[in-house]
């Protein structure tokens, strides 16, 4: 007998593979989106910010440094695969140039540890020996997120600490950006229907216990404890109450998170509520807006402010690239 058409299982795998791709793509345009809604409002109080802040009052939606940073590691993994890290550098360095070139610059906001790191790496200085000791900024999470979409939870610790000491090296980075990048490669798998907030949390904060186990603990207060906290507060605002948004890996990430996980289903409150977070606007909307992007996929960010994204092409082609190099390595074990 003759067969026609695409077998139940073949289609139920289509529909996953394009799921996922829309994941891929919600997350990178879902950080631009939250970056460039948080830029216009970064250092400011939130008072100040909860008075003036307007989701619908952006003409134009132009991200920072969180941004273009994200955009580099993308290209590098997807140029290099798992050896990213050197052409990550070189990039770095190219980025730092443009920054100490470019007379609106400042409009970027490029970090100074960011800044430091690419001028060892053009020194000569190899990936692991470049980052800054002590720098406690969030430079490598706010960049994180195309690790989480790439790597899967085995695979994350590593790659999410070649990543950082580029520009970060302190055991409290590694693990901050380790746990957003794990927290990104569980949304992309979780099912929307199913997602459990508190499990996820569960989860978290296990695997950043786990991360401090492997990098070491710097102090009384580390980032695990911050999740704790969180967890412990969640859903209440209290954590948010008692957390200033200053631009540390262990209040702005954890801040982020909660942000996301009070809104988990909707784009547009959880970016909101990052950016009435008050001083490090960019970066909480930034990686609340990739979480969100991530769990829901593209199709739940408003095509408002998609359409108001500066190079918004360039990101969703960058993002199916990036899910292409993924499929391929999933396919190659």
């Amino acid at each position: 007998m003759k067969q026609t058409g695409i077998s139940g299982l073949m289609q139920r795998m289509i529909r996953m593979t394009d799921e996922l791709k829309k994941k891929f793509i919600g997350g990178m345009i879902g950080a631009a989106v939250g970056d460039a809604l948080g830029a216009p409002y970064e250092f400011q109080g939130r008072n100040q910010v909860g008075r003036y802040f307007n989701i619908d009052s952006h003409k134009n939606l132009l991200y920072t440094d969180d941004t273009q940073l994200m955009i580099a590691l993308a290209e590098s993994i997807v140029e290099n695969g798992d050896d990213f890290a050197r052409s990550f550098g070189a990039k770095l360095v190219k980025w730092a140039e443009k920054m100490s070139n470019d007379a609106n610059a400042f409009m970027r906001k490029p970090g100074s540890a960011c800044m430091a790191g690419a001028k060892k790496f053009s020194e000569g200085k190899s990936p692991e020996s470049c980052g800054i000791e002590g720098a406690l900024g969030d430079g490598a999470a706010m960049r994180i997120i195309p690790i989480g979409l790439f790597y899967d939870a085995k695979e994350i610790s590593l790659n999410a600490k070649r990543s950082s000491e580029l520009t970060h090296r302190d055991p409290r980075i590694y693990t901050s950006s380790s746990a957003l990048a794990y927290a990104i490669s569980k949304l992309k798998n979780s099912d929307r229907d199913n997602f459990n907030p508190f499990k996820f949390l569960d989860e978290l904060v296990e695997y950043s216990d786990e991360c401090e186990s492997q990098f070491g603990r710097k102090e009384k207060w580390n980032f695990s404890d911050a999740l704790k906290d969180m967890k412990n507060s969640y859903p209440s605002r209290a954590f948010i109450g008692r957390t200033e948004n200053i631009g540390r890996c262990f209040d702005t990430v954890p801040l982020a998170i909660y942000c996301f996980l009070l809104h988990p289903y909707d784009f547009t409150k959880a970016v909101s509520e990052a950016v009435l977070l008050g001083k490090d606007t960019d970066t909480s909307a930034c990686i609340t807006g990739g979480m969100s992007g991530t769990f829901n996929g593209i199709d739940a960010i408003p095509e408002k402010l998609i359409q108001k994204l500066e190079d918004r092409e360039k990101i969703v082609n960058l993002a199916s690239a990036l899910f292409e190099k993924y499929k391929s390595k999933l396919l190659k074990v």
